[in-house]
C-alpha cells in the first residue's frame, strides 16, 4: 500500500499526541486480512495495534479491488479467515473504547447536545468525543453545557457506550 510510515513511527506520533493532549479520542483505521497476511503477521499487527494507547479502531475486512498492485501478493486470506481476524480486533477495539470511557467517570467535561429526539432523552459529545445521555430538555439544543459524568452504561440494542450525568 506504499505507506510512507513503519510501525515506530507510528506508535511514536500515537505517543506525542498522548504527550500534547493526554486526554484525546484517537480512533484508527485498520484493515485486515489483506493478501499476504500470514497467522503470524496478524498476531503481530494484533499486538501491536494492543500497545497503542489509542481508543477505538475501525476495523474493515480487506476487499478485492480490480487493477491494484495488491492482486500480485501471493497468498489470498480466505473471507471466513478475514472476518475471524476482523472479530478479533473489533473486540480489541471495544475493550480499549470501555479503557477510554472509563477514564472519564467522575470528571467534569462540557458537552454540545444535538437536536434529534428519539425518546425522552437527548445526546450530546464532549471534546474527548464521549457520548452522553440526558433527560431531553429544549434549552440545551445546540448549547455546551458544563456536567459531571456520573455513570457509565452500554446500550444493549446497539452495544453504544453512553454516560449518564449530572448538570453543573
Amino acid at each position: 500500500m506504499k505507506r510512507r510510515y513503519d510501525t515506530n513511527l507510528f506508535a511514536h506520533r500515537i505517543e506525542k499526541i498522548r504527550e500534547f493532549m493526554p486526554n484525546a479520542f484517537i480512533g484508527i483505521d485498520v484493515i485486515v486480512g489483506m493478501r499476504g497476511e500470514t497467522e503470524d503477521l496478524f498476531k503481530e499487527a494484533y499486538n501491536f495495534i494492543d500497545r497503542l494507547d489509542v481508543s477505538q479502531l475501525h476495523v474493515f475486512p480487506y476487499s478485492e479491488r480490480a487493477g491494484t498492485k495488491a492482486l500480485e501478493i501471493d497468498y489470498v486470506v480466505p473471507v471466513d479467515v478475514r472476518r475471524q481476524r476482523a472479530k478479533k480486533l473489533i473486540e480489541l477495539s471495544d475493550k480499549k473504547l470501555h479503557d477510554y470511557y472509563r477514564k472519564f467517570k467522575g470528571r467534569n467535561v462540557s458537552i454540545l447536545f444535538e437536536d434529534g429526539r428519539t425518546s425522552e432523552f437527548m445526546y450530546g459529545f464532549s471534546e474527548q468525543y464521549i457520548k452522553v445521555e440526558y433527560k431531553y430538555n429544549a434549552d440545551f439544543i445546540n448549547k455546551v453545557v458544563e456536567v459531571e459524568l456520573t455513570s457509565l452504561l452500554e446500550k444493549e440494542d446497539d452495544k453504544t457506550l453512553v454516560y449518564y450525568c449530572k448538570v453543573l
